[in-house]
């Protein structure tokens, strides 16, 4: 990816592409800003290590979201920032 959102230690099992947007809810944010979840499903490209079912016992996370490809809904939120819609980490 863009290596912005790397930590040290993380490893890349597999690469998620949009697939399609399902929905999108404007939240209310108390300072008065735009919060917008957008609910999506994905593609994915798993490297060849992670179609390993053994691999898939170890990481069982991994399996789900594997599995899940063009079915599970992922979502993410965004906020307004001088008009672009910027994703928010998880923690935001």
């Amino acid at each position: 990816m863009s290596g912005k959102n790397v930590h040290h230690g993380d490893f890349c099992a597999a690469r998620l592409s949009l697939d399609k947007v399902v929905r999108w809810d404007e939240c209310p944010v108390e300072s008065g800003g735009k919060v917008l979840t957008a609910t999506y499903t994905y593609t994915i490209a798993a490297a060849k290590w992670a179609q390993d079912p053994n691999v898939q016992k170890i990481f069982p996370m991994l399996a789900r979201v594997v599995k899940g490809n063009q079915k599970m809904q992922l979502e993410q939120r965004f906020r307004l920032a001088d008009g672009a819609w910027v994703p928010l980490n998880p923690q935001d």
